[in-house]
């Protein structure tokens, strides 16, 4: 994982600020990056607060990676979600399409029996007839 370019220049800048406080306070007119004795506890110091400084830097990186990971997942969380509430309202219209064909399937094997029942009567009167002798007229009268 490689250093940023906001940070970086974040680092520069910090950096750039550390060497303009230091050489407002030794006086020092000269680079206080260079090597030379006179300037060496002054780099030495640098150094250490600029190293303090990245790691810092760094922590802080790593933090608002991890927020942005932890935002992301929040954002898949609630779209998780809201499927899941999709899915329930498509699981509750089935159940309503469900119980609407229970509730036909009962009216039509109402509507069946009905039929049966005619069908039992039509085949009482047949026999009725067919007891009176009604029938056995009808043939003879057809015949003629």
């Amino acid at each position: 994982m490689g250093t940023p370019v906001s940070c970086e220049i974040c680092f520069n800048s910090l950096r750039e600020e550390i060497v303009k406080r230091v050489k407002n306070f030794s006086g020092e007119e000269s680079n206080a990056w260079s090597t030379s004795a006179d300037s060496s506890g002054v780099k030495n110091w640098i150094e250490d607060c600029w190293e303090s400084a990245i790691r810092v830097f760094k922590v802080y990186y790593i933090i608002c990676k991890l927020s942005a990971i932890s935002y992301q997942l929040s954002a898949i969380s609630y779209q998780l979600s809201a499927i899941s509430y999709q899915l329930s309202a498509i699981s509750y219209q089935l159940s309503a399409i469900s119980y609407q064909l229970s509730a036909i399937s009962y009216q039509l094997s109402a509507i069946s029996y009905q039929l049966s029942a005619i069908s039992y009567q039509l085949s009482a009167i047949s026999y009725q007839l067919s007891a009176n002798g009604v029938c056995n007229r009808l043939e003879a009268c057809a015949t003629l």
